[in-house]
């Protein structure tokens, strides 16, 4: 199941609980419906229509989707050395951490819901060594 705790108060009908979560979860890791649209984008390799996102709206760089993961996550995880690259060129927190202390350098093969050796496409020439790699050189 890849429901989000958002997904199953809403299903659920728990409407104090979903303004509580979505309250906390926006304070503290950015996370909101507004992070949604960039991380589809990223997710759909667009890297036209990710640039187009930032250039819009450039807040949302530093916005998390409803699981709290911020650009920088799904471009780590969908192993985009481009995107990683325009992402931290427009400065993204290379250490942005999730709800559940993850940041991108942990990501690099996928994680609970996008698993890097089902979900990233197969033609994806970067493995997940080599994300690790300019990871740790884009940190120096």
């Amino acid at each position: 199941m890849n429901d989000s705790l958002l997904d199953i108060t809403r299903d659920r009908g728990y409407g104090e609980m979903q303004k509580l979560l979505e309250a906390v979860l926006g304070a503290r890791q950015r996370a909101s419906p507004k992070g949604n649209a960039i991380a589809a984008a990223i997710r759909e390799r667009n890297s036209e229509k990710v640039r187009a996102l930032l250039d819009a709206s450039p807040e949302i760089l530093h916005a998390g989707d409803e699981r709290s993961n911020h650009p920088i996550h799904w471009a780590v995880m969908t192993r985009q050395i481009g995107i990683i690259d325009e992402l931290l060129a427009r400065g993204a927190d290379i250490n942005a951490q999730r709800f559940d202390g993850a940041r991108p350098i942990q990501l690099t093969n996928g994680d609970y819901h996008y698993r890097g050796w089902r979900d990233v496409p197969k033609e994806t020439a970067t493995t997940p060594g080599e994300a690790l790699d300019h990871l740790i050189a884009a940190s120096l």
